[in-house]
């Protein structure tokens, strides 16, 4: 809902006005990989900086677990390093020790799941871990002194493609190394990577490996709060293992961000997640979260940790405390597709950086910080201190709200409705998304 808003000093709504950009410049065009092909879109690309590339790892502990980026309630990345967030529901942190598990696959070519029809034993725990379990791999990742494990999903069992966190593979990509994956039998292949999103923490991988299982992919958005789910990694290292619990929650705001020199990662991402309270640890990242089906519905990618202070220090607990985060797998797969035909994403932009509303007031939204020149926002007549109260007629609370709404809801190319609110006056404006920049 909105209401009329009236004229600014100059008698003209501003509603209607054009809104050049604040620092008066255009940002620099992104670079493109060496050799990497661009995606084919009508859709304009938008002339974003693309998030810096991470710095060939230099951590000195000889093994880590990838852990799960971070998230929550005083966000700490998944292995140990306390990941501050501002601004957003909750805030994740990819971690030195990125947590990177697996439960590995084996036997022919197969389908996962394909015996976890509905009914009480075929749907029962057992089961979905016996069917689903040879569908997820051990990825392991060496760079320079770094050690990491993690999880993948297999995607294609023939071409050998398999699902994981950027985060997972990030250290190997940008600092060079090996990437292998194991099955749960005990094949080992070396492994490349196809692509890779930092923006959506979605990794495709690639194995020549004969008898890999392939995992039956569900729906995420059929999922309900108070459903069981399963899932399966290796955490701390322990390949194979099975949690279960229900989902806690849906569309959960989720940031992750890596905020040390140390991670070999460059995972900067907001997530619309499924929050669960199956047990996930440092080492289940990329592993997959599975309904009673055995189909799986999302990516487990993040998970809460709790710091404690003592004294100057904080002490943080990087254990599970029930609160877990997963990528749905209708967003996911939107990224690994995209991944497979060109090696890059793109995703649906406004055009504009935010940051949350701190006026101090009861009336929460996402702060328009800055609008990038010729975006479809600056197009629109946004303006830098506008802040978004709803889009398409929802509330936004915060800025990572306002991500979601945009990039999990949204492909370029879609209009949409967004509500700003600009001093005394608010408006709703119709804005048509574009594409961003190739991962």
């Amino acid at each position: 809902m909105s209401e009329q808003p009236g004229p600014d000093e100059s008698g003209t709504p501003w509603w209607g006005q054009t809104w050049s950009d604040p620092d008066g410049g255009t940002a620099p065009a992104p670079q493109a990989e060496p050799g990497a092909s661009q995606p084919t879109t009508a859709l304009p690309t938008l002339p974003y900086p693309l998030p810096p590339s991470a710095q060939p790892p230099t951590a000195t502990k000889p093994t880590r677990q990838l852990p799960l980026l971070t998230g929550g309630i005083l966000v700490v990345a998944i292995v140990a390093l306390i990941a501050a967030s501002a601004g957003a529901a909750i805030g994740v942190t990819v971690g030195r020790d990125h947590d990177k598990t697996t439960v590995v696959q084996t036997t022919a070519a197969t389908t996962a799941g394909s015996g976890s029809t509905a009914g009480s034993a075929q749907s029962s725990l057992e089961a979905v871990a016996k069917d689903v379990s040879p569908a997820v791999v051990l990825v392991t990742e060496e760079s320079g002194d770094l050690l990491g494990t993690g999880s993948g999903v297999v995607l294609d069992a023939a071409a050998g493609y398999i699902l994981t966190n950027n985060h997972v593979v990030s250290a190997y990509a940008t600092g060079g190394g090996s990437l292998t994956v194991s099955t749960m039998a005990g094949k080992t292949a070396k492994a490349t990577v196809v692509g890779r999103d930092p923006t959506a923490d979605i990794a495709v991988i690639k194995v020549s490996l004969p008898g890999l299982t392939q995992a039956r992919i569900g729906d995420s958005s059929t999922v309900v709060v108070g459903q069981t789910v399963v899932a399966i990694g290796a955490p701390l290292g322990l390949q194979g293992t099975v949690t279960s619990g229900i989902v806690s929650a849906l569309h959960r705001p989720v940031s992750t961000e890596d905020t040390t020199d140390s991670t070999g990662t460059d995972t900067l991402a907001t997530i619309d997640a499924i929050q669960t309270d199956a047990a996930i640890n440092p080492g289940n990242s990329g592993g997959p979260l599975v309904d009673l089906n055995g189909d799986v519905i999302g990516i487990n990618s993040a998970i809460a940790s709790v710091a404690q202070s003592s004294g100057t220090d904080q002490d943080q607990e990087s254990g599970s405390i029930g609160v877990g985060f997963a990528i749905p797998i209708d967003e996911a797969l939107y990224t690994a597709d995209q991944l497979e035909k060109t090696g890059h994403a793109v995703h649906a932009v406004l055009g504009v950086s935010l940051r949350a509303d701190q006026t101090g007031t009861s009336t929460s939204g996402a702060v328009v910080a800055s609008v990038m020149a010729g975006s479809p926002a600056a197009k629109a007549g946004f303006k830098a201190g506008d802040v978004i109260t709803a889009i398409d007629g929802t509330a936004i609370p915060d800025a990572d709200s306002a991500i979601t709404a945009i990039r999990a809801d949204h492909r370029p190319g879609d209009v949409v409705k967004v509500t700003l609110r600009r001093g005394s006056q608010t408006a709703t404006l119709s804005v048509t998304l574009a594409a961003s920049p190739p991962s």
